[in-house]
């Protein structure tokens, strides 16, 4: 007789149990030994049949004529006699019965060995996922089959979670606006999520198997690479592995693009795989140039003025840059402004001190603030200052900065007082001219 595949592995599961039986049991292989040939086959087969934890069914004219224990158990039968004259198809259910008689038709017609296939049978009111494969053999007295049924709820249960396992994975990856890429023990690409296909051009079909880094590294960088790859498929390890780093990629137009690289090691079927999330930092990488020279053109026009250019707080109570003229006028350090912002004040004339402390403490208002005082350098230098400040907002209107630009007026005080003392010698003089035309005239 051909026994199915499914049924000789379950054959074989219980041959170590039946071993020990014939073996051991002195009684059982003596009276074994009695039997005809024919009934030791018998024998030794019923038992490899309860033996097996698959259920093991013969069928003849459509109808079961022997079933094992195991299928007593899978059926929710009292005994095997209860599914003896019942049909196979009466256990399954309604959803997947075009399956099971699929699978009957085709061993009653003859076909010797028929593919196992997947259907439901209702153990009570519960749904059990079973394979079933059969056999079929003809003798003197017609078609006998032999089935093998095997419930695989727990392996159908494990792939529906790994089939949600990985809907959810793709659906993060999918809409990830980084680049999700996966290179497998080979070097080759093995996932390529849609944005890794808007970052750097190639589409997935593109993408998937062809060699990483021949296909994103810019030239002047692959033997670095290819050097460093034996390394992390032998251990996975290497000076780039669990850090974010900035690199070069090349797109699919052959335009390079700065891009930060996140890179993970994982561990899977015995080799090294990694995953790659790159972010296109391309847009940034510009604006922080951008912002650097514009930072360079303020650094050097700030630090070749006479004026003083300084920058506060929104409270004012820290100094977030003075340019180097503060040293010529002031005569303090930049360093020492910045760990104690109040120093310029140290400095005020002491008949201006209180008026500037109150003009000074409004910059923080919607409108610029501006004041004219007296100081003292260290040295005891008496010099007069014009400061103007101005409020600095940000898109939502609120205050961001403080800005304003100090600077030294002495001269033209100087020259002010002249003038005025000028003024004043002249009218003296005319008033007193006008005093003597006066007396002459009486």
């Amino acid at each position: 007789m051909a026994f199915s595949a499914g049924l000789a592995l379950s054959v074989l599961r219980g041959w170590g149990v039946l071993a020990g039986e014939l073996v051991c049991g002195a009684v059982a292989c003596s009276a074994i030994q009695r039997m005809t040939a024919a009934q030791r086959r018998e024998s030794r087969y019923r038992m490899l049949m309860e033996a097996s934890p698959d259920a093991i069914l013969w069928g003849r004219d459509g109808a079961i004529s022997r079933a094992n224990r195991a299928a007593a158990r899978l059926f929710g039968a009292g005994s095997t006699n209860d599914l003896i004259g019942r049909k196979l198809t009466d256990f399954v259910s309604q959803e997947t019965a075009a399956l099971a008689d699929k699978l009957r038709n085709e061993v009653y017609a003859g076909t010797r060995n028929v593919a196992p296939g997947e259907f439901q049978i209702l153990r009570g009111s519960t749904a059990v996922d079973v394979e079933a494969s059969a056999v079929s053999c003809r003798d003197e007295e017609g078609i006998t089959v032999q089935c093998v049924i095997r419930d695989i709820t727990e392996r159908k249960r494990g792939e529906q979670a790994l089939r949600l396992s990985e809907a959810r994975l793709r659906a993060i990856t999918d809409s990830a606006q980084d680049a999700i890429i996966m290179m497998d023990a080979q070097g080759a690409i093995s996932h390529w999520n849609p944005a890794a296909e808007a970052i750097l051009g190639f589409g997935k079909e593109e993408a998937i198997g062809q060699n990483l880094h021949d296909l994103l590294v810019p030239e002047r960088y692959l033997e670095t690479h290819r050097a460093a790859l034996p390394e992390f498929l032998a251990s996975g390890r290497g000076r780039m592995v669990g850090k974010t780093i900035e690199l070069q990629a090349r797109r699919k137009d052959g335009r390079e693009i700065a891009v930060d690289l996140s890179l993970s090691a994982i561990f899977l079927a015995g080799e090294w795989h990694a995953v790659g999330v790159m972010r296109d930092i391309t847009e940034r990488k510009q604006a922080e140039q951008a912002l650097r020279a514009s930072e360079e053109k303020f650094r050097q026009l700030a630090e070749n003025i006479r004026e003083v250019f300084f920058v506060l707080s929104p409270a004012l109570d820290q100094l977030l840059y003075v340019s180097p003229a503060f040293e010529q006028i002031w005569g303090f350090r930049c360093e020492d402004a910045y760990r104690n912002p109040p120093l310029w004040q140290q400095a005020l004339h002491p008949e201006d001190a209180e008026r500037v402390r109150l003009v000074s403490a409004q910059r923080s208002y919607a409108k610029p603030v501006e004041v004219e005082y007296r100081i003292r350098t260290p040295e005891g230098v008496e010099k007069w200052i014009r400061s103007r400040s101005f409020p600095v907002h940000d898109e939502s209107g609120e205050l961001f900065r403080v800005v304003g630009i100090a600077e030294e007026i002495t001269e033209r005080k100087r020259h002010e007082e002249e003038l005025i003392r000028a003024r004043e010698g002249a009218e003296s003089a005319n008033r007193a001219k006008s005093m003597f035309l006066a007396t002459m005239s009486h």
